[in-house]
This record gives structure tokens, sequence and C-alpha cells, in this order.
């Protein structure tokens, strides 16, 4: 067993292919996650809880922002330059770099100037330091779609890994080292001022990727001429703004939702919670991106039965993963919290278990949001994902009174459990594949010794 398994990672069949690609993500990502963990432990230190409650959710609020600001653009920039090798699309793809950035600039300044004009005309009460935070963060909005554009430009001209680094890696690592700074300084931290240094990290970052963008560009594409086609953008980019404000509301109600009914001080615990379960879910995110084109190449052959492998795989090593990860978290994770962020932040603890043990119920169904997607089922992806904020939000309405911050993690758990449900029976129906755990009976007679296949094209 020991010697098949070996030849699985070494191999150049599809396995060894995925389990490699897995590993050498894992490396950026996995130090992208350190930075930003260590500056979520200097904001939560430096700030106390309800300072961290303010950044979180004025944090919140500029990310469900950033979305429409972008308009689907940063994905639409990928998809037009990675196709820009083939004639056909050589002339778009020239187009795509000269109006998408004008495109962001316009919308994105202009949310910024009507955000501003509702701080300044806002008619209901606002604390001082949310009001003055607001302020700072909303410059943040053109900044991330910018910063988005420039990742998904170098990701576009087929520099996967550098995307990820500056996309996972140099923004948190800078803002950490402009925190340390600051430390050193003397300056006392405040969440206006811990936007303001996060700006600068951004503004840094951007400045490096349009450098490391232009030099990588293709001469023959930059010589080439343009032709814009805006109906066809317009009609990619609607669906796909709409999902991802679905996706990013899914990720941050809780934030909004508590800053709403909970104290400022448990809206910083709560965030925590999710800082700290994001090294659970981080073996999702990473088998996700590396199987991604490979559900696509399936797809488009039809060859269901290397792509019910693969989702069954997928699925199995997810899990597996996730499961590892949540028992470490229980064996020695609230005295780290204690340890990490000081005793205020104990109370993150029960959230953060229900919040990593959500993670391991999405894992159980696989990357099944991915493969929809891939495979032409895009609506029930939205559908799904407007529905589980609904199911998690009313249930953190409903249990706040009597389980405080933990309603939100019980939320998480049937949002996760009923979207999983949903897709996982319209992938089983639409396309005939079971991209859960339970589809992983198809690899282990491979496993155990069938032989191996090649993936297409080796």
């Amino acid at each position: 067993m020991a010697s098949r398994l070996r030849s699985l990672v070494l191999g150049r069949n599809l396995a060894g292919v995925l389990i490699r690609a897995v590993l050498g993500s894992a490396g950026v990502r996995l130090l992208g996650m350190a930075a930003t963990f260590l500056v979520g432990v200097q904001l939560a230190r430096a700030l106390g809880p309800d300072g961290f409650g303010v950044y979180g959710t004025v944090m919140a609020i500029v990310l469900l922002l950033a979305v429409p600001a972008q308009l689907a653009l940063p994905q639409l920039l990928t998809r037009e330059l990675a196709s820009s090798g083939t004639p056909a699309y050589r002339a778009r793809a020239r187009a795509s770099l000269t109006w998408f950035p004008l495109v962001v600039a316009v919308s994105s300044l202009t949310l910024t100037a009507l955000c501003l004009a509702a701080l300044a005309l806002w008619p209901w009460d606002l604390s001082d330091a949310i009001r003055r935070t607001l302020h700072w963060a909303v410059w943040l909005v053109p900044l991330t779609a910018f910063l988005n554009l420039g990742v998904a430009a170098i990701r576009g001209f087929h520099h996967v890994v550098s995307a990820q680094v500056y996309d996972a890696l140099l923004r948190p690592a800078l803002f950490a080292a402009l925190l340390i700074v600051a430390g050193v300084l003397g300056a006392t931290m405040r969440p206006e001022r811990a936007i303001a240094l996060q700006a600068l990290a951004a503004i840094v970052t951007l400045a490096l990727l349009i450098v490391h963008a232009a030099r990588i560009a293709p001469p023959d594409l930059i010589a080439s001429k343009g032709k814009a086609e805006p109906g066809a953008w317009t009609a990619a980019a609607l669906p796909m703004t709409g999902t991802e404000v679905l996706r990013v509301l899914d990720g941050q109600y809780p934030i909004l939702l508590l800053g709403v009914i909970a104290s400022l001080q448990e809206v910083g615990q709560f965030r925590v919670a999710l800082a700290a379960a994001g090294f659970v879910g981080l073996p999702t995110t990473l088998i996700t991106l590396v199987i991604m084109p490979h559900v696509a190449q399936f797809w488009a052959a039809q060859d269901k039965e290397r792509m019910a492998k693969l989702a069954g795989g997928a699925a199995l090593a997810t899990f597996l993963s996730v499961l590892l990860m949540l028992i470490a978290l229980v064996a020695v994770g609230r005295p780290l919290i204690g340890l990490l962020f000081g005793p205020d932040y104990l109370a993150a603890w029960p959230p953060l278990v229900l919040i990593s043990t959500a993670f391991l119920i999405s894992a159980a169904f696989g990357a099944v949001a991915t493969i929809l997607n891939m495979s032409g089922e895009e609506r029930t992806v939205t559908v799904a994902y407007a529905v589980s904020p609904v199911v998690g939000a009313g249930t953190t309405l409903l249990l706040y009174p009597g389980l405080g911050l933990s309603a939100a993690g019980v939320g998480l758990i049937l949002s996760e459990l009923l979207k999983g449900l949903i897709l996982v029976r319209r992938a089983q129906r639409a396309l005939g594949v079971d991209p859960s755990i339970l589809g992983a009976r198809h690899i282990f007679g491979h496993i155990a010794g069938g032989k191996p296949r090649k993936a297409a094209g080796e």
C-alpha cells in the first residue's frame, strides 16, 4: 500500500499531478495565512475586543462594497487574457487591458463618493469610532478592486504562483510589518489608524503588481489592435457579479449581523474565531483551486467516469484534511487563543469549534460548487448561495438570546448543510456525478491497486 501511495504522488498520472499541485500551492497559502493570522493577533491585542469589533465590522462592509465596485471584471480579465493565444480572442483580450481598468476606476470611485456622501447624510445613530473608521475604509474599495484586477491579469498571463504571492502573501505581510513599525514607534493603535496602514500596504502591493504585470505582458499582445465587445462582457459580468455578492455575503453576514444585535466586544471575539477557523478550512481552498481546470477539461470531454473519480477523490482528501485540522484545533485551540490573543478573547472558543465543524460539513460535500460552475450549472450555485445566508441569519437571530456568539456558529452549520444538500442533489441529477465524500468509492479500487489512467493530454 505504501509503494502504491508513493507511486500516486510521484507518478505522471492525474493523482500525482493534483497532489503535487496542492502541495506546491500549500506553501504560498500557508505563509499567507500565517501573515494574515499575525495581523489578526497584532490588531486584536492592540485594539482590544471593542476596537477589533469596530475594525471587523467595517472590513466586512468594505468586502461587500468591493464586489459591485469590481463588476466581476477581474474574473473576466483572467478569462480574456488566458484566451489571448487564440487569434479569434486576441483583439478582445487586448481591448480588455484598456477598458477594464477604466471601468473599474469609474465604478469604484463613484461608489466611494456615494459612500462618503451617505456617511455625511446618515440620519441614524452611528458611533464615532465606526464613523471615523468608515471614512478611511471606503478608500480601500478602489484599492481592493484594482489589486484584484492586477492579480487577475498576472493569473491570465499564466503566472499562477506569482498571482497567489500577491493575492495571499505580500499584502498581509506588508501590513504586519507596518503594524510592527507602528508599535516600535509607540503609536497608539486605533481602528482608523489600522485601516490607514492597511491602505498603505495595499498601495505598495498595487505598485509592485503594476510593474510585474507590465513586465510579463506578451509584447505581441500589447502591440496588437484591440476590439471591445461590451455586449459579451456585460452578459458575462452581470450574473457573475450577483453570484460574487452572494458568495461574499455568505462569508460576512455573521459579522454584519452581530454588529447589529451584539456588542462590539462580541464582534471582535467572533472575528478572532473566524480568523482561527481559516486554518481549518485551508485544505478546501487548496484542493478546489487545483481541481478546477481538470473539472472543466473532463466536462468538456464528457468524461464522466474520470470526473466522478476526481470529484470523489477531492472530497475524500478535503474531508480527511479538514478533520485532522479540526482534531488538532480541539486539542490545543483554547489555550492558544488565550496565549496569542489574550484572555479577553477566550469567548471565541465555542464559536470557533462550531465554525470549524461547519467547514467539516462543507468538506464532506466536496468541491460541488466548483464542479457545478465548471459544468454550466451556475444558476443552482447562485440559488444555494442566496438561501444559505438567509438560513444562517435566521438561525442566529433566533438562537442569539440563549446561545450568544455560538448562535452564529450554529447558523453556519445549518447553512452549510442546506447549501451542500442543494448542490449535491443537483450535481447527481444534472451531471450524473456525486461530488460528496460518498462519491469517494470510485477511487478506492484505484488506490488498492487498479491501473492508473493518464490525464488527458499527458
